[in-house]
Parts: C-alpha cells; sequence; structure tokens
C-alpha cells in the first residue's frame, strides 16, 4: 500500500480523550485474534485462533517477530473468503536465545490490487521453555477505528470527505488516514495527532481531486517502531466523484 506519490500531510482536529468502552456502534474487528490475548506467555509452537475477512484475495497472512523486529515464522493460508470472515488456526515454531523476549503476532490480508486492507498487530511473551499462559482476548476483537456515517463503499461528491469517528491508537506513533486509488495513487492524506492510547473522538478532513468517478480506499494506518512497518492496517471500499 506504498503511494506512488508523497502528498503533504495536514494535521486534523482531535477531541478530548475518553475511556473506550466498546459499544454497540463499535463493530468487530476485520481480524479478530481470538487467541493469544495480549501479553500471553507462550512456548513453542505459538497458536494462533483468529477470525478475519480476507476478501478478493481469499488469504490469511500469520506472522511472528522477535523484540528486535527479526521474523521468526508465520505462513499465508488460504480460504474460502466468506464475507461474514474465516475461522483459521496456524502453528508457528518458533526459537529464541533468551529465557524470555516480547514478540509481535501479526495478522494480515490483502484486497484484490495487492494491497494490504487490514493488518492487526499483537504483542506476546515469548518463552523459550515452560507452559504456555494465554490471556483472554480482551477488547482487541473490536476495531480500532469506528467512522461514523460512512459505511464501506459510500459514494463521495465535492472533493472533500468529512470524517468523524473514535480511535484507539496501537501506539504513540502518528495515525494516518490516506485516500488510495486503485492505481496505487494517493488521492489525498490526513495526519491524526492523536494523543495517549485512550480511545478519543476526532473530527476531520481530507480534500480530493479526482477527473470522474474513481474507486478507492479509505486506509487508516499507524507504524510500529520495532517492526519498521505498520502495526495497525484498517482499510474500506469508497467511491469518490468530483
Amino acid at each position: 500500500m506504498t503511494p506512488t506519490e508523497q502528498p503533504t500531510i495536514i494535521a486534523a482536529t482531535v477531541a478530548p480523550t475518553s475511556t473506550f468502552t466498546p459499544a454497540p456502534g463499535v463493530p468487530f474487528a476485520a481480524i479478530q485474534i481470538n487467541a493469544p490475548g495480549p501479553m500471553s506467555k507462550v512456548v513453542s509452537p505459538l497458536e494462533v485462533h483468529l477470525i478475519a475477512v480476507a476478501g478478493d484475495s481469499k488469504k490469511i497472512s500469520v506472522d511472528l517477530f522477535g523484540e528486535d523486529g527479526t521474523h521468526l515464522g508465520g505462513s499465508t493460508r488460504p480460504v474460502s473468503g466468506s464475507p461474514s470472515g474465516d475461522f483459521l488456526s496456524v502453528k508457528i515454531p518458533f526459537e529464541i536465545r533468551a529465557v524470555g523476549e516480547n514478540g509481535f503476532v501479526q495478522v494480515s490480508t490483502k484486497d484484490e490490487q495487492g494491497r494490504v486492507q487490514s493488518l492487526s498487530t499483537l504483542q506476546v511473551l515469548l518463552l523459550s521453555s515452560g507452559v504456555s499462559q494465554i490471556n483472554p482476548p480482551g477488547n482487541t476483537i473490536y476495531e480500532r477505528v469506528t467512522f461514523y456515517g460512512l459505511p464501506p463503499n459510500t459514494t463521495v461528491s465535492g472533493g472533500v470527505i468529512t470524517l468523524t469517528g473514535k480511535m484507539v491508537p496501537y501506539s504513540q506513533k502518528p495515525v494516518v488516514l490516506e485516500l488510495i486509488g486503485n492505481d496505487g495513487k494517493s488521492l489525498g492524506t490526513r495526519l491524526l495527532p492523536l494523543a495517549g492510547l485512550d480511545s478519543q473522538d476526532f473530527e476531520a478532513t481530507i480534500p480530493y481531486k479526482v477527473g470522474a468517478s474513481t474507486q478507492a480506499r479509505l486506509f487508516v494506518h499507524e507504524d510500529d517502531d520495532v517492526l519498521n512497518g505498520p502495526a495497525y492496517v484498517y482499510s474500506q471500499p469508497i467511491t469518490l466523484n468530483p
């Protein structure tokens, strides 16, 4: 999902921080990691149980990274591509040199253009020996971002898309909203300067310019320092009219 053009990033308005409590309007995540839960203690092999909406690619990737970002293992599995999501269980054998170290479980899917359409990262503690202690998933089964009044496949006109919603940041890294056309070109970008890790409301506008009706995706992505890449990606299809 790397854009071919680098647009100017503009800051948006962030509302006061609030405590995150899943509500009827907060959707279940496109990727739901049911086990292990956050900061579980795991020994090899790591067992990941999840539900994910794979989309037209009909593939789900599961990867494990060490605390320095080293790729410890993973696989990409074909699924049926059910609109409501596919169940998947994956075992990933791993080896670490220390008695224990932080690990990152990352699950991702791609759309028909090969762009990462959804990506979720979960932190665990990897152990070289002992017994796994698996925590419950908690609120991680819910999507980190919710847009109000903007369901997937919405058509927007007028050269500006107005976004209001709620976001639970993954980290202290900036959150980026981006419109990317199906040809891979960036059509507009907005930076959300969210403060802290609590759930918070936001309001933003993204100016865009298209000459005709254009199929695109609205992306939300946030990077991770250790992985040197995205830690969270959410996207939904959208139609942009002039």
